[in-house]
């Protein structure tokens, strides 16, 4: 389970492995569901509902003029009981059934909840892989339908966001993808509204992407980036225009590669600096240690910046 903590100024991402990443933006690329090795079994036993309603019927119709040993499993969110009613209907052939609802919540009858862990077989698909809050099961199965539609009705989100504000089985944002939580941004079909596309996910995700970066931005240096065409400023350009806005003296430059790197570049002058940038110092400390001019350190800085060999830190509270 991945949770986001999105309270206060620094977020933390949690992994299902325990790491955490502390970042002042998060950018929550979900889409509808998790996926695993669906694409191993994809027509050899394994189907999705797909290409509009009208199909989807005929498509349970040639499954279900068979029946299937030990059982035929629908997998989809918690929308998946819209397919129920129409499974039970055409099971002519008395397949033993079973629905699979991904999410929390209390087994009953012949649908369980919990997550798809994996597809497995020889070849051909002959079980699924199912943690529930209980127990891990492996569920043999002759046929799996993947209920597509129901997850877009309503995503099966793997991942728990600690805010009141998340409440939604969409998200909600505003055209540059950001979410009621400052520093928190959403992209793709897991956002609310508009047409679910390859399209439209790329879009937003390069709208968020480029939000996230002006949020951050605004963050370090008081003043928001010049994007140039992707967001273009009015104002009246002067001879000495410099893209990157005069660095706070609390700013803690980080490396972002091997020192040797930097040194290679810099030549032996600035080899002490080298060691210094480990995101802990700042320039005002850096400037203070070393025998360095300010504006020469500026200087040396926004060049190793614009190489995206350094990056910066800041102390936030909270």
């Amino acid at each position: 389970m991945t949770e986001i903590k999105g309270e206060g100024e620094v977020k933390e991402v949690i992994t299902s492995r325990g790491r955490v990443f502390r970042s002042l933006a998060v950018i929550i690329a979900t889409g509808i569901k998790v996926l695993f090795n669906e694409r191993d079994y994809l027509g050899r036993g394994l189907e999705v509902t797909n290409m509009g309603y009208e199909s989807i019927v005929s498509h349970l119709k040639k499954v279900l003029s068979k029946r299937w040993e030990p059982r035929l499993v629908i997998i989809g969110s918690e929308k998946v009981k819209n397919l129920i009613p129409l499974t039970q209907g055409l099971n002519r052939n008395g397949s033993p059934l079973l629905f699979v609802i991904e999410g929390e919540g209390e087994d009953s009858g012949n649908v369980i909840r919990g997550w798809v862990e994996r597809y497995w077989g020889n070849g051909t698909l002959r079980g699924i892989t199912v943690k529930t809050k209980k127990e891990v099961k492996k569920i043999r199965c002759g046929k799996a339908l993947l209920d597509f539609n129901s997850y877009e009705l309503s995503p099966a989100w793997r991942m728990a966001i600690e805010t009141d504000e998340m409440d939604s089985s969409f998200i909600q944002v505003n055209p540059d993808m950001e979410t009621s939580i400052p520093g928190l941004f959403a992209a793709g079909d897991a956002t609310c509204g508009g047409y679910n596309s390859f399209a439209r996910a790329v879009a937003q995700g390069m709208a968020a992407g480029l939000s996230a970066y002006r949020y951050v931005y605004h963050k370090k240096f008081g003043a928001y980036p010049p994007l140039f065409a992707y967001r273009p400023t009015d104002f009246t350009l002067r001879s000495n225009f410099r893209e990157l806005p005069p660095f706070q003296k609390d700013l803690l430059p980080k490396s972002l590669v091997d020192a040797r790197k930097i040194e290679t570049l810099l030549g032996k002058k600035w080899s002490i600096l080298s060691r210094t940038l480990h995101g802990k110092i700042s320039i005002e400390e850096i400037t203070k240690r070393g025998p360095y001019h300010p504006e020469e350190l500026r200087e040396v800085l926004e060049r190793l910046v614009e190489k995206k060999m350094i990056t910066f830190h800041l102390e936030v509270k909270g």
